[in-house]
């Protein structure tokens, strides 16, 4: 809880010190006072300092960490991270195990391999709509 409350508490502090900074300022600048003019520019100095600082942090603080450029899609080729071992299957049985998963499907199976080994297979087939079909259903489990 005190993680959460400690951004909303330094925010407070900083329009507090930034006010109070103001507010001297305005007394320095009204005073009358020897060098007046450069204590009012010495003030207005600090202030703007402490308000670009603050601007600043609140820019780091709200700035993502993970930016979408370096996320990977999960639809990417680049991607290597599948299996490493390598299975080469003629046209035969890629039909045979396309028939097979989608019977899988017919029954009303709900599997997430079902539907990502169908996802694979669609692609090795060229079919790279019905891929993505197949892999946004087994996202959804």
């Amino acid at each position: 809880m005190s993680k959460l409350l400690f951004y909303p508490r330094l925010a407070w502090l900083c329009f507090k010190l930034t006010l109070n900074l103001l507010f001297l300022s305005v007394e320095l600048i009204l005073a009358d006072v020897n060098k007046k003019s450069l204590q009012g520019i010495v003030l207005f100095a600090l202030l703007a300092a402490s308000l670009v600082s603050n601007l600043y942090l609140w820019r780091l603080k709200n700035t993502p960490i993970e930016t979408a450029a370096e996320t990977p899609s999960i639809f990417s080729t680049e991607n290597n991270a599948g299996p490493t071992k390598k299975w080469t299957l003629s046209p035969e049985q890629v039909g045979e195990q396309m028939a097979f998963y989608q019977s899988l499907e017919a029954k009303g199976v709900q599997n997430k391999a079902v539907f990502l080994n169908l996802s694979n297979i669609s692609l090795a087939l060229g079919e790279s709509e019905q891929s993505e079909t197949y892999l946004m259903k087994a996202l959804r489990l």
